[in-house]
């Protein structure tokens, strides 16, 4: 999960594949996220899937917004509710 720069209102969510992320805008990180996931596919047997949310901007140090924090609530929910299913 992470923030990402989909031209969207902050706060919407997108579930993304691993090849899609390559004209996407990530927040920044050492290394480029689709490099990460290219290393992890050659390196292991794994699908990977994307949950991005667009923040209401791509900038460190600000603070997260009501919108970005209703988006993590409603993944949250989602994502504890999906595990609840698998177990």
């Amino acid at each position: 999960m992470d923030a990402a720069d989909l031209g969207q209102p902050p706060g919407h969510i997108a579930v993304l594949d691993p090849e899609q992320i390559a004209g996407v805008s990530f927040s920044t990180h050492q290394m480029p996220l689709s490099v990460l996931l290219d290393y992890l596919k050659t390196s292991f047997d794994f699908t990977a899937t994307v949950l991005a949310i667009q923040p209401a901007q791509m900038h460190f140090d600000q603070p997260v917004t009501p919108a970005i924090r209703r988006a993590a609530r409603r993944l949250a929910t989602a994502l504890g509710g999906a595990l609840d299913n698998l177990r």
